[in-house]
């Protein structure tokens, strides 16, 4: 009798263990499956040719234009100009007017979401986490798993464009605001700096 109870008892054991398994992996599985439709979106919305005004905490930290493989950052004192095709980057102090002349094998120009994609959902440092719709907006929630720091995405529902971004660590929150606009750069916004009067330094 006391082989039979301990034998039944097992056997739960068992049972209970075997259903909380498949629970545990049904919840990772829907939430690879929720994180690989929004990383789809991205991806689907990756564009070669944008203009993003960063705001971070409510001031305006710089412009960034994107076209023909060739990206444009401008912070109000440092623009950065770096041409893919050319393997060349530029950095020039508007103060200063000093001018850093680099050629590089491995000069990269990203798309739109590439920074996002990579960082993140493609990142096995981070623990994803859907936090349902907000005013028009997906939020996706990233855990880095070492630092606990927390990154929270509003994808906008009708552009599916990243507008906003937070970060919590245990110091500071910092909200970085996006306003983009898709294929709007003309050939002139991101032509090579006219470098006279500048003093040039070259690597």
């Amino acid at each position: 009798m006391k082989k039979k109870k301990v034998s039944k008892a097992l056997r739960i054991i068992f049972l209970v263990i075997v259903l909380i398994l498949i629970i545990l992996g049904s919840v990772l599985g829907i939430k690879a499956l929720i994180k690989n439709k929004y990383k789809k979106i991205l991806e689907k919305n990756n564009v070669h040719n944008y203009e993003v005004v960063q705001i971070v905490d409510g001031v305006q930290e710089q412009v960034s234009y994107v076209r023909d493989n060739v990206l444009v950052v401008d912070d109000g004192e440092n623009i950065i100009w770096i041409n893919k095709k050319a393997n060349k980057s530029i950095v020039l102090n508007t103060e200063r007017k000093t001018a850093f002349i680099t050629t590089e094998d491995d000069v990269t120009v990203a798309a739109l979401n590439t920074t996002f994609i990579k960082e993140y959902f493609e990142n096995s440092d981070y623990k994803f986490k859907y936090l349902g719709k907000e005013n028009k907006h997906y939020l996706l929630e990233f855990t880095n798993k070492e630092t606990d720091e927390i990154t929270i995405f509003y994808l906008n529902i009708d552009t599916n464009i990243i507008d906003k971004q937070i970060i919590k660590n245990n110091i500071a929150e910092t909200v970085i605001e996006y306003q983009v606009k898709i294929n709007s750069v003309s050939k002139e916004e991101i032509a090579e700096p006219d470098l006279t009067d500048y003093y040039i330094l070259e690597q």
